[in-house]
């Protein structure tokens, strides 16, 4: 249960972050202006480096589950 909540959340955050990405590539090919290619910019390297931060969380809680699930079957398994 826990780890289909922590996968929504972050499937959830994946696909704002794809969206901003998104809107961010239209921009960049719609704008000249160097400031606002530079903002633009940024905002992409920021929303990469969350998505990238995302993952590296979700692997971790995922490992965290797993290890969790292993433990409470070795706990039932020493009380039979």
């Amino acid at each position: 249960m826990v780890g289909r909540l922590s996968g929504g959340i972050f499937h959830s955050l994946n696909n704002s972050l794809a969206i901003i990405q998104g809107r961010v590539d239209l921009l960049k090919t719609k704008l000249d202006d160097p400031k606002t290619s530079r903002s633009l910019n940024s905002i992409a390297l920021q929303t990469n480096k969350i998505a990238e931060a995302s993952r590296m969380v979700q692997s971790i809680s995922v490992r965290v589950i797993q290890y969790s699930e292993l433990q409470i079957r070795e706990l039932l398994e020493s009380l039979n």
